[in-house]
């Protein structure tokens, strides 16, 4: 891969329900990224997708998910416990199930990861720290940003990861931050849940190049 006329290392995004099962895969990866909605929500996802794309009827659908329980419990939610990073989208009080852009977010940061200097982001929120609170635990920090959040704060939050993404910001479409592709809308929890991922894939891949981990392709 070139860009600007020099060879850079190339990078590869993987995905699926067992990435992080092989310890012999967790030790190759360089950043780790578990989504863990709420259950209800996660059963409400996997239904409206299964009947609108895969021709599926709402009952087919959940019997399949009980079908399928003991091999999640077994097998795919214990995975959590290895990813870096673990975003958790959860439903407020009173939830309106056509207005998912309310869905609060909840993400965990493993102290196996550099600290996202989010100060500047907590100062601008003390006068309601409801909207965005940050609790540092032994082995985490665990960031909760609500579906109320005002665009002026939430706006203010995206623009300084913007910053910390410095240049590679170029390697990205803000319009298509925090969008919905199945449907209209835009939700700043989900934008700034991507914006920090975001952050993190660029920092580890610098990381990673900085202690000879990547190869210039």
């Amino acid at each position: 891969m070139e860009e600007e006329g020099r060879l850079i290392p190339r990078v590869v995004i993987l995905e699926g329900l067992l990435i992080l099962f092989s310890p012999a895969l967790r030790s190759r990866y360089h950043l780790t990224v578990y989504l863990d909605p709420e259950e209800e929500l996660r059963r409400e996802w996997k239904v409206k997708r299964d009947v609108a794309k895969r021709g599926y009827t709402p009952e087919e659908v959940i019997a399949d998910i009980e079908r399928r329980m003991p091999d999640s419990r077994a097998f795919i939610w214990p995975q959590k416990e290895h990813a870096d990073i673990i975003v958790r989208f959860y439903r407020p009080a009173g939830y309106d199930p056509e207005n998912p852009s309310t869905l609060n977010v909840r993400i965990t940061f493993k102290h196996t990861l550099p600290r996202l200097d989010l100060s500047e982001v907590l100062h601008s929120a003390y006068e309601d720290e409801a909207l965005i609170r940050l609790e540092t635990r032994k082995e985490a920090d665990i960031l909760d940003i609500t579906g109320n959040i005002p665009p002026e704060r939430a706006l203010a939050f995206e623009h300084i990861i913007w910053d910390h993404l410095g240049h590679h910001v170029e390697h990205f479409a803000p319009s298509l931050v925090g969008t919905f592709l199945d449907k209209a809308g835009q939700s700043y929890p989900l934008a700034l849940a991507q914006l920090v991922i975001a952050y993190y894939l660029v920092k580890m891949r610098e990381l990673a190049i900085e202690r000879g981990h990547l190869r210039v392709a």
